[in-house]
């Protein structure tokens, strides 16, 4: 851990993240919808659905990343 008191805005800094945290949530939430409605998953290819789920993995991955990122600020 560096000393980054008085070097940072946290208010702004917290703020940020949030805002990715916020933005994280809604591109899951719609991924999760299109990989939800069974007759995508019929009519698309599976390179495509399987390219989306781990996309879905990613974004999840960085999401918590953002959430512990503003818990220690």
């Amino acid at each position: 851990h560096l000393p980054f008191k008085g070097m940072l805005d946290l208010d702004k800094e917290k703020k940020n993240i949030q805002a990715q945290i916020d933005q994280k949530n809604n591109f899951i939430n719609a991924l999760e919808k299109k990989l939800s409605n069974k007759e995508f998953i019929k009519k698309a290819p599976k390179e495509i659905i399987e390219k989306d789920m781990e996309r879905l993995n990613s974004e999840k991955e960085q999401l918590q990343k953002l959430k512990d990122q503003l818990k220690e600020l």
